[in-house]
């Protein structure tokens, strides 16, 4: 299946994902958060393919990690399972509740994923570049940077370990004092780098003329009637689910006890909000079937 979402305007995929991320992270709700978190990995699937399917398995062992740090030091809740060496109390509701936290960490990684495919920096600027010309160049800047310098990390890395075994040295056998020194080292490289790189972004830019007062800002980008039905589209979505969050919807307590409050326009709220979610699915099937139906007609 071709990603076809990543072809509307920026606009649209943009105000996509601000209800989607704010939703994620502010609606204190287990039925929201799993909807979001199965059409994140949906979407995940269909914009990465097989390429990246191992970070999924590895967001699993921080889903795992992050959901027993909250028993540790939050002791509030009724039900004690047992007490820690040191006196404190284990409650079903401190883990519960942890778990919770881990999913919305690990349901937003996941949104921020696709985010990083979908929303280019010239995407970015297209938006922002007239609005608040230095945020987004900073943020584009930031979204290329990242997987640059972790791509140079895992370089500068590869390099070591084979000069490492050109010398003589079994990388298997190397103890944790020799290992700590190899990735200070590696480090170390990494960051001179970045820092070389962005002394010269930094010259560069001046040279061009970067900060001078009267600049223009171009995009190719031009909104059309699929993006405009797009736009109404999350946002009537968005504005009903907002709403219903606001004035009590969907609403769940966590302590002392587990209670989740719900009222007759709760359901309504969880339709509306999976449509919200599969929106970018929803677009890709339709292009998908578009195009076999002009493929049948050849």
């Amino acid at each position: 299946m071709r990603e076809e979402f990543g072809r509307f305007h920026p606009v649209v995929n943009i105000l996509f994902y601000a209800f989607i991320l704010g939703i994620t992270m502010f609606v204190n709700h287990p039925i929201m958060l799993f909807i979001s978190f199965l059409f994140a990995t949906v979407y995940f699937v269909i914009v990465y393919k097989n390429k990246k399917i191992k970070k999924l398995t590895g967001l699993l062992g921080l889903f795992i990690f992050a959901g027993l740090i909250n028993p540790l030091f939050s002791h509030r809740g009724m039900t004690v399972l047992f007490f820690l060496p040191t006196g404190n109390a284990v409650t079903l509701e401190s883990i519960i509740y942890g778990m919770f936290a881990a999913g919305i960490l690990v349901t937003v990684m996941i949104w921020i994923f696709t985010f990083q495919k979908i929303v280019t920096e010239d995407k970015i600027m297209a938006v922002f570049g007239k609005i608040v010309p230095t945020l987004a160049l900073i943020f584009s800047m930031v979204l290329k940077f990242v997987p640059a310098f972790v791509a140079h990390a895992k370089e500068t890395s590869d390099v070591n370990r084979v000069m490492a075994v050109a010398n003589g040295s079994d990388i298997n056998k190397m103890n944790f004092i020799r290992k700590v020194k190899m990735q200070v080292k590696n480090f170390s490289i990494t960051a001179t780098w970045a820092l070389e790189n962005s002394v010269d972004t930094a010259d560069s830019m001046a040279s061009r003329g970067y900060g001078v007062k009267r600049r223009t800002n171009f995009n190719n980008y031009k909104l059309t009637l699929r993006d405009i039905i797009a736009l109404i589209w999350i946002i009537f979505l968005g504005g009903i689910v907002v709403l219903g969050c606001i004035f009590g919807c969907v609403k769940t307590h966590y302590y002392p006890m587990l209670y989740i409050e719900e009222n007759k326009y709760a359901t309504l709220v969880y339709i509306t909000y999976s449509a919200l979610c599969a929106t970018p699915i929803l677009i890709n099937i339709m292009e998908e079937i578009r195009w076999l139906r002009l493929k049948s007609k050849i």
